[in-house]
């Protein structure tokens, strides 16, 4: 009884954090459900799992919210870019210091299996994925707009 209680917590604190963290793009339950698939594909492949990072989510979202706001689709945010024409300058705006960072987008997936299926079929997507480098992951969505990022501190 007292791990099934502590795993309901757990659950519970995790889908309160991530969803504190990310702003109103990701729900909780949509979060975790990413992470669990992203960290069951890299123990498939022999990489450690990943956790949320806060700062990470802030930049994801922020991306995700500036591709709606200002209508594209790109990794490189258009002119002018208050928190960063590219990943890393997004990611360092958002408090993170990176030592290593990448970013998956996406556009019209409806569901996260969706996303996730939709970056698991694109080689440089799922190189981003699985890369044993790196060790954190946030994640933003805005619509059908998404943004993954993914980070290794310092």
């Amino acid at each position: 009884m007292k791990s099934i209680l502590l795993a309901s917590f757990v659950s519970l604190l995790f889908s309160s954090m991530v969803s504190a963290q990310q702003g109103a793009g990701v729900t909780g339950t949509d979060a975790q459900q990413l992470l669990q698939l992203v960290n069951q594909a890299r123990a498939q492949n022999g990489a450690g799992p990943l956790t949320y990072n806060g700062k990470l989510n802030n930049a994801a979202q922020g991306h995700s919210a500036d591709m709606a706001a200002r209508n594209y689709f790109s990794h490189n945010a258009r002119q002018p870019a208050p928190r960063g024409v590219g990943m890393g300058e997004r990611a360092t705006a958002a408090g993170y210091d990176w030592s290593a960072i990448a970013e998956n987008i996406a556009n019209g997936q409806t569901t996260v299996q969706a996303v996730f299926t939709s970056w698991m079929n694109s080689e440089g997507h799922r190189g981003n994925i699985l890369n044993p480098v790196y060790t954190e992951m946030g994640i933003g969505r805005v619509g059908n707009l998404w943004t993954q990022m993914f980070g290794k501190g310092w």
